[in-house]
């Protein structure tokens, strides 16, 4: 069964509002809901509290608060939420921190929108 686009709402996280705007554009012309966009993550965990999405967009290379820490103090706050990490240089190490914290999703980047899509229709369905 899968989650009715209504239901699902997205954080965005990324220290670029270059990025974080044309991630939003692209969830928003496929019906998803964004309900809030953080710069660094500090800011994420702040707004994750606030706004409680069902999913996180994440780049891992922010300053105050790189997107590795910010997931791990959002998972305390919600062990459940789905998160797909966009981000540069996905080394073959940092997948596998990630997928040790139960991250199965990722985009590189630049980001290629059809790759985005599969990966966001995967993580909702």
């Amino acid at each position: 069964m899968s989650v009715d686009k209504l239901e699902t709402c997205f954080l965005i996280v990324d220290d670029s509002r270059f990025t974080r705007l044309k991630i939003k554009g692209y969830l928003e012309k496929k019906g998803y809901s964004v309900v809030g966009e953080a710069e660094n993550g500090i800011e994420a965990i702040k707004k994750f509290k606030e706004l409680s999405p069902s999913h996180l967009i994440l780049d891992l290379n922010m300053p105050h608060m790189d997107g590795m820490k910010c997931l791990q103090f959002i998972q305390k706050i919600d062990k459940n939420v789905k998160a797909v990490v966009v981000s540069s240089g996905l080394s073959n190490n940092k997948i596998s921190e990630l997928k040790g914290l139960g991250i199965k999703s990722f985009v590189n980047k630049p980001i290629e929108v059809d790759e985005f899509y599969k990966v966001i229709q995967d993580l909702t369905a």
